[in-house]
């Protein structure tokens, strides 16, 4: 343990644990892919493979997320009064629309914004009061703290979590998405870059929101047993 609030944290993520006592036979069935990647951060004694691991949790939505939302733009624009099927300027634009947002690679259509794809999956899955009753229980001063810190070596801005939940994915996307690219990209150049140990205390400040974020999602992603 390298610092204080490791310990602690630590401590308090595993004191939401259920005792074995009062542990029930399971009610949903869990997607096993998300439950490894789970399971790789809550297990694993580095920061950085904590954050990877949790934040595969959400990449694993990321075709899912935007092949439904470019379904449904498609959709929404066919259906219009406006457009017609044998104006070749309607379909035209459909088509320039389309490509706007996508990349086709080996046949699937991904997203060419691995950002917006982790914001349509926030969306989808996170239901932000649930989010905000969780950080409390760990730590009454992490809400505060993710609205008045940015991420200083990721330049992941500052998230106010008490806001209206349309109002805090945009900026909650980037706090994400910029830390998770100063983890993996190494460049000289790179400005907004991570450096093991030297950073390592400010990482240790999202794991909690990562991992809290992980656990919503899989929960949301879950189905619910039949029992009768």
């Amino acid at each position: 343990v390298r610092y204080s609030e490791e310990y602690f944290g630590r401590r308090r993520l595993r004191n939401r644990r259920n005792p074995l006592s009062e542990v029930e036979v399971p009610k949903r069935k869990y997607n096993t892919d998300i439950l490894s990647h789970y399971q790789m951060g809550l297990n694993s004694a580095n920061v950085y493979m904590q954050y990877i691991s949790y934040y595969h949790v959400l990449e694993h939505f990321f075709s899912e997320v935007f092949n439904d939302e470019i379904t449904e733009l498609v959709r929404s624009e066919i259906t219009s009064p406006k457009f017609s099927v044998r104006r070749n300027a309607d379909i035209s634009k459909l088509v320039k629309m389309v490509r706007k947002k996508v990349d086709v690679d080996d046949e699937l259509i991904v997203s060419r914004s691995e950002e917006e794809a982790l914001k349509l999956t926030l969306r989808r899955y996170l239901d932000m009061s649930k989010v905000r009753d969780a950080l409390n229980c760990i730590d009454s001063t992490l809400i505060d703290y993710y609205k008045t810190n940015k991420v200083d070596f990721s330049n992941g801005n500052q998230v106010n979590l008490l806001l209206s939940d349309d109002q805090i994915y945009g900026s909650l996307t980037k706090r994400i998405y910029n830390t998770r690219n100063a983890l993996v990209h190494s460049k000289a150049e790179e400005t907004n870059k991570y450096i093991p140990f030297k950073h390592e205390n400010k990482l240790l400040k999202e794991i909690p929101l990562m991992q809290i974020i992980a656990e919503e999602i899989i929960i949301s992603s879950s189905v619910v047993l039949n029992r009768s």
